[in-house]
């Protein structure tokens, strides 16, 4: 990408050793080690491109940040070129996440001299002697001419890489990785940008886009050649293999479409700004646009001080509500868990009301996060009013409590629904088992029966048997009689074992009864714990409730206090107008006047430059016939007068040019006044939007200072001049412009 005319030119530079000349032809040798400075906003792909450059052939730092977490394939810096920046922003009293101005200051200080030191050293055991090497910190974009300065003390030469991303996706990945706000991470974008684009304008550099860098790589290293002069060492196909294996790696999370960030919806600075950036990385950098780009900086230098401490107060509100809710669903994961571990306990009871215990605990502390959550959250919404305060916001307050109301009632009822339905589950199943225990009753007392039975029919077995013996005679029918005994018995046995086998199996029923019984009470516990946790949360929610009521009133009755504000001040403006309009149309009469005045005298300077003219010319004419009038002076009484009219004529000429005189003094000082009202008159018409918010007697003590800075009136050297006015009373510019002015007063 090469530069338009008016960029700098930029001259080859070899990676080592490149030749040249100078002035009397003699060879030399140019910078033989070079510095390729990645500088670009953390999260806008610096670490691809160091990487990069580094299979290009640069050499990388020898204490070199391994990945982590947040930056999968690298970060590719230095672990003490990053202390030594951290340390640099603290002195300076800043941090890497700092988006307001650096302290000026801190350049004049001895600190500075000391970091200096410690930066060369840093770079000499970092680097060496190295030919050629990476360097790469987003916290150098905060910190380049202090860079600089000290890469140019290392005896490098510093060739530029700039890469930018669309601030979107920097801010939604600094929210992904840090939590932080959307607002934060715009913020610190533009800063960065800004800042490091405007320190290295006078340095061989390349801005391209970080979609470029991931499509076609090759394509930005040439470019970078082109742009800079460099000659990557390294350019190969293995090296190519190497770099398209890095970048098949790359994972890129946040994507936002440039429309967003070119769009209404992007905030004017970081519109202004990216649309900038993106047009050089692909038409190439104009110097043209620097102008825009350094007064976006002053804009944004200029309101930093104003809406600072309100962003800061929100960023640590909403940083410490974050780290609340992440407390929070912590502690609520926790109280799953444990009510998981409830569920599956069944009827260890010690160990149930250990854990209720545990629950107890944690939801107090839960509740207590709760609580602090809240009034964060409750501080957030007071600065994010205090800022922000409209009618909408209120009317979408209302609704959010009236959502919340109905969020409240639903919930409560569904509670209660389980609790009723618990309830239901838990009473049938008492009934279940209390019929299922009837039942084995029944079948315990028929068991006994037969139980009894049997013992009967086992003694007159053995009474059969002793009769047996004692009458052998009876020995046939008592054996035929014994053995349908016996199949009776067997019929018993196998009756009574079937009845054993249903008792055991309604005993396994009522077991398993009792154990439903059992985890219908737990959940029955359960949902009463629930219902109390729930009336604890309704009365903590009335409680805000009430609380938010309170506040809503007390915002609606400054609310209505504004809107009167409101109205007072609509009808100073209206008043304001009506004056404005007035003192238009008067200076439009007098600029009318001026103009016809303007007119007429031109016409009548005309006039008199033609009669002047021909009054030279006449002049001329008897100046020639008075020479021959006096070189005949002894000729006739005539010759005498025609000398006197001559004379005359002389004084006429003279009285003529005078007042020709007169008049272009007249037109000049009537063209210097008519340019005076308009200078007024629009000075005092172009005023800040916010002045309408300004007392009427404050808007014009701005006006009047406005004016007195501008150099068109002085109050003070008019009453001084003109005592009369100040003893009047009367306003100095005001007097001057309806009297002043037509009586001749300076001031």
């Amino acid at each position: 990408m090469g530069l338009d005319a008016s960029a700098p030119d930029n001259t080859k530079i070899a990676a080592v050793g490149a030749q040249g000349t100078t002035a009397d032809g003699k060879s030399r040798r140019a910078a033989s080690r070079t510095c390729v400075l990645v500088l670009g906003m953390h999260r806008s792909g610096t670490s691809i491109f160091a990487r990069i450059a580094s299979l290009l052939g640069c050499d990388l730092p020898g204490n070199l940040m391994g990945a982590s977490e947040g930056n999968h394939h690298g970060h590719w810096e230095s672990n003490a070129v990053v202390t030594l920046n951290d340390q640099l922003l603290a002195s300076a009293g800043s941090h890497w996440d700092d988006w307001l101005p650096m302290n000026a200051a801190w350049n004049a200080s001895s600190v500075r001299e000391n970091f200096f030191e410690r930066a060369v050293d840093v770079l000499r055991e970092e680097y060496g002697n190295s030919p050629l090497f990476v360097l790469k910190d987003p916290r150098i974009c905060r910190l380049t001419p202090f860079w600089m300065d000290t890469l140019e003390e290392f005896g490098v030469q510093t060739v530029v890489a700039m890469p930018i991303r669309n601030p979107f996706e920097v801010a939604a990945s600094l929210g992904a990785r840090d939590g932080s706000q959307q607002g934060l991470g715009l913020l610190l974008w533009l800063r960065n940008a800004l800042e490091a684009e405007k320190a290295t304008r006078e340095v061989p550099r390349l801005i391209f886009s970080y979609e470029q860098v991931l499509e076609d790589w090759n394509a930005v290293s040439t470019r970078f050649e082109q742009s800079t002069g460099l000659v990557w060492p390294r350019q190969t196909v293995r090296s190519a293999g190497e770099i398209d294996k890095f970048l098949e790696r790359d994972a890129r999370h946040q994507r936002v479409d440039d429309d967003l960030a070119l769009g209404h919806r992007s905030p004017d600075w970081i519109r202004r700004a990216y649309s900038i950036f993106l047009r050089w990385a692909e038409e190439g950098e104009k110097a043209a646009d620097y102008a825009e780009l350094d007064k976006i900086l002053d804009e944004l230098n200029a309101a930093s001080p104003s809406f600072a401490q309100v962003i800061m107060q929100g960023t640590g509100a909403s940083e410490a509500v974050g780290h609340a809710e992440r407390q929070r669903n912590e502690l609520q994961a926790e109280v799953e868990r444990l009510k998981q571990e409830l569920d599956g306990r069944g009827d260890q009871h010690g160990e149930l009301e250990h854990l209720r215990e545990r629950i107890e605990a944690v939801t107090r502390e839960r509740d207590e996060i709760e609580r602090v959550s809240g009034e964060i959250a409750a501080e957030l919404e007071k600065v994010r009013t205090e800022s922000h305060a409209s009618a909408a916001n209120w009317a979408n307050l209302d609704g959010e409590l009236g959502a919340l109301r109905e969020q409240f009632a639903e919930r409560q009822t569904d509670l209660q629904r389980q609790l009723d339905a618990t309830r239901s589950e838990h009473q049938a199943a008492a009934k279940t088992s209390a019929e299922r225990e009837g039942e084995v009753s029944a079948l315990r007392v028929q068991a006994n029966a037969f139980e009894a039975r049997v013992d009967q029919l086992s003694s007159a077995l053995r009474q059969r048997e002793e009769e047996a013996v004692q009458a052998w005679g009876e020995v046939a029918s008592e054996k035929r009689q014994r053995e349908t005994l016996s199949l009776e018995v067997e019929r018993f046995e196998t009756s009574s074992k079937a009845l054993r086998d249903k008792v055991s199996l309604l005993e396994d029923r009522l077991q398993a009864r009792t154990q439903e019984f059992l985890a219908s009470e737990a959940e029955v516990l359960k949902a009463r714990w629930e219902a109390k946790e729930a009336s604890w949360r309704a009365d903590v929610a009335e409680k805000a409730l009430e609380r938010s009521e309170a506040e809503l009133d007390k915002v609606r009755d400054e609310h209505g206090a504004a809107l009167g504000r409101v109205s007072r001040y609509e009808s100073e403006i209206a008043h304001l107008v009506q004056l404005k309009m007035q003192f238009q149309h008067q200076l439009q009469l007098q600029l009318e006047q001026a103009t016809t005045e303007i007119a007429s005298t031109k016409d009548a300077l005309s006039h008199r430059e033609w009669e002047i003219s021909e009054l030279v010319r006449a002049q001329a004419q008897l100046e020639e016939r008075l020479s021959e009038a006096k070189a005949h002076r002894n000729e006739t009484n005539k010759t005498d007068d025609v000398v006197r009219r001559i004379e005359q004529q002389h004084g006429e000429i003279a009285q003529l040019t005078r007042l020709v005189a007169e008049e272009s003094g007249r037109a000049l000082d009537l063209k210097m006044r008519t340019e005076w009202l308009s200078q007024l008159s629009e000075a005092q018409q172009r005023q800040p939007r916010w002045w309408v918010f300004l007392s009427e007697t404050e808007r014009k003590k701005r006006v009047k200072e406005r004016i007195e800075r501008m150099g068109l009136f002085d109050s003070g050297s008019y009453y001084s001049k003109n005592e009369d006015v100040a003893a009047s009373g009367m306003d100095a510019l005001e007097h001057y412009i309806r009297h002043g002015i037509f009586e001749g007063r300076s001031w």
